[in-house]
């Protein structure tokens, strides 16, 4: 893991951890959890400021510095158009996960962890075996969540390596996760979906 700073040119700068890693022969770096704007919850709750289709539009490339390296300059074009694209691509998964996409688009309050998600995995449930392997992984999963908050499922969306770690991650979350349920457009509390990830990091 290293640090990584990122400039999308809408607001603050980012400094975010990104793993090394390599995709077939060609090397890659992993950064998780980047927003264009720069933006940094303080707490789970706080809510995110929104991010305009005009946003989108002034983001045409970003700037990235590793540790000790000269800053590297992409330009890929404006995101708008992409962006829009990728919302459609989100509505059509929504709606495979078994979720009405018009539903959770117009919720009058989003799904919020119950407590700190910090608690959910901690360092001391890092499997002895994973130790043993020097395993470490990046996690992404989706829990499903019932209208009273509750976990109802735990699925592996992505993830770096490491089927044990996977699972353990899945038993975890849904032994622990708890919500504050999301509320459709009239107020009535409806299941809905929470996606994140985190790093299973030997030494950590």
């Amino acid at each position: 893991m290293q640090d990584i700073k990122l400039d999308f040119g809408l607001g603050a700068k980012l400094t975010r951890n990104g793993m090394a890693g390599t995709a077939g022969e060609t090397p890659v770096l992993i950064i998780s959890s980047v927003r264009l704007d720069g933006f940094t919850a303080l707490k789970p709750d706080d809510p995110a400021p929104a991010i305009t289709p005009a946003d989108e539009a002034r983001v045409t490339g970003v700037t990235i510095q590793r540790a000790r390296e000269p800053e590297i300059r992409l330009e890929f074009g404006a995101l708008d158009k992409p962006l829009e694209q990728m919302r459609n691509c989100l509505s059509n998964l929504v709606a495979q996960w078994g979720y009405d996409p018009a539903v959770q688009a117009a919720l009058s309050r989003k799904l919020t962890p119950a407590g700190d998600p910090r608690n959910w995995v901690i360092n001391e449930d890092y499997p002895e075996e994973a130790l043993r392997k020097g395993q470490s992984a990046i996690i992404a999963f989706r829990l499903d969540v019932d209208p009273k908050g509750g976990v109802t499922g735990c699925y592996v969306l992505e993830r770096t390596d490491s089927d044990l770690l996977a699972k353990r991650a899945c038993e975890l979350l849904s032994r622990r996760a708890r919500f504050n349920p999301a509320l459709d457009a009239q107020g009535t509390a409806v299941r809905s979906f929470f996606v994140s990830k985190f790093s299973w990091i030997v030494g950590r």
